[in-house]
């Protein structure tokens, strides 16, 4: 259940890069996901007590850190409101993925929420 909620997550990261336009430059600047966004809910509820997942977009990659004994960095890239990652690194003794796997999800932003929309619905608020 550990590695498919980190697959999810991957998921839902892609979903939200993708909202930009590849030739319009960077897609962070482009759409406003560089920075640090934290679990708020999952399917409309709050997470499980003590879940954690952080996101930590640059202009080029992700990071996921959940409170599994895993950390993930992907890199992403957008294509109208799909978010497509590409696992490049995992550290951790509970991670599902590999790396070169790829994900795909589509993503919504909105002020300081962010919607990946995958396997599951998880909202981010930016930390």
């Amino acid at each position: 259940m550990k590695r498919k909620f980190v697959s999810i997550v991957a998921v839902l990261i892609l979903v939200l890069i993708s909202g930009c336009k590849k030739d319009e430059g960077p897609a962070a600047s482009k759409t406003g996901l560089e920075g640090t966004w934290t679990i708020e809910s999952i399917n409309g509820g709050a997470p499980p007590s003590g879940y954690v997942s952080i996101l930590v977009f640059t202009a080029t990659q992700v990071t996921i850190t959940t409170d599994l004994d895993c950390r993930e960095v992907d890199n992403y890239t957008v294509s109208g409101d799909t978010l497509t990652v590409t696992v490049a690194q995992v550290s951790g003794t509970q991670c599902g993925n590999q790396v070169g796997q790829q994900f795909s999800a589509r993503f919504a932003l909105a002020g300081d929420r962010l919607t990946l929309m995958g396997g599951s619905t998880r909202v981010y608020k930016r930390a």
